[in-house]
């Protein structure tokens, strides 16, 4: 009989080889554990239909973005018990738009960055469109041709499936202003091994929670606020540079395959802000509708 403990040894193979984040691995395990809660106090054995009970209580009490990451890790956990995943019905998740910063706002928080390290690890996390962990965990056995000016890249995926082509793993362009960065901070740091972290701190790897700290005294540096009870997080930057190359005429699809999305829907939340901003610039632009608010005004009065 497989037990939680199986399950965790499972999900801390698959962190080490970087297919899973360390909260998501929490996460599931939470799942399981109060899926095997719930089954005790219920008195019955894993099933698919205690499975789908499990459920279908979790939709009358937990959020649905808690109900769907449960699922995802209830998918996992049953795989592991050779039990089937039944299908659930999930609670819908009203999509409120997602954050993302103006280019006035990027640059405002660019120059705030007071080191070397916040510089470039801003700069670079926005010029591949990273998640912050993808960020964290680069080597430098990860930049590509950085010794030709204007060739320079970054390979971001995992280590064991370098030379698969898939769309999580990528080998991507960075800017000059990311190139720059970048060489600066390594250049004012001790020499790095082609298997060391390229980001650290007095030689130690920056942990998420490290990382966040110092995303906040960036941003308190600067006047960005987003509405009311809002807050912006690393994860804004990769937005940040998905809505940027769309307003710049990036189409959908090769914006697709730069964030390494695996599904185009995934990607359509960028077609929005394409929308609002060819509504701002084409607004009034009709020679109709232009006749027809003069023909307003001369009858006024």
């Amino acid at each position: 009989m497989v037990t939680l403990k199986d399950f965790e040894g499972e999900l801390d193979k698959e962190v080490q080889l970087g297919r899973l984040r360390q909260s998501s691995r929490d996460t599931y395990l939470k799942a399981a554990r109060q899926f095997m809660l719930w089954c005790n106090a219920h008195q019955c054995r894993m099933t698919s239909k205690v499975v789908e009970d499990f459920f279908q209580e979790l939709n009358t009490r937990c959020r649905p973005r808690t109900v769907r990451l449960y699922y995802v890790a209830m998918q996992r956990f049953t795989e592991l018990c050779n039990v089937t995943m039944p299908k659930v019905r999930l609670p819908a998740i009203i999509n409120r738009g997602y954050k993302y910063l103006k280019v006035k706002d990027y640059v405002a928080l660019h120059d705030a960055c007071q080191s070397l390290l916040e510089r470039a690890l801003l700069s670079v996390t926005y010029s591949a469109a990273m998640r912050i962990g993808e960020t964290l965990s680069r080597r430098m056995n990860h930049l590509i041709d950085f010794d030709r000016p204007g060739e320079e890249c970054l390979y971001v995926g995992n280590d064991d499936t370098f030379t698969t082509k898939t769309s999580l793993n990528a080998v991507l362009p960075l800017t000059s202003s990311a190139v720059t960065d970048l060489k600066e901070y390594l250049a004012s740091e001790p020499p790095r091994g082609e298997n060391d972290l390229i980001f650290q701190i007095e030689g130690r790897p920056i942990g998420e929670r490290q990382a966040n700290r110092i995303w906040h005294r960036m941003l308190a540096r600067t006047n960005i606020k987003g509405k009311e009870g809002e807050e912006f997080g690393w994860h804004t930057i990769r937005h940040t540079r998905a809505t940027h190359l769309r307003i710049e005429g990036v189409p959908i699809p090769d914006i697709k395959d730069f964030l390494r999305h695996t599904s185009l829907d995934t990607t359509m939340i960028y077609a929005e802000i394409d929308t609002m901003t060819l509504r701002r610039v084409t607004s009034g632009k009709d020679p109709l509708e232009k006749r027809k608010k003069a023909e307003g005004l001369g009858t006024e009065g």
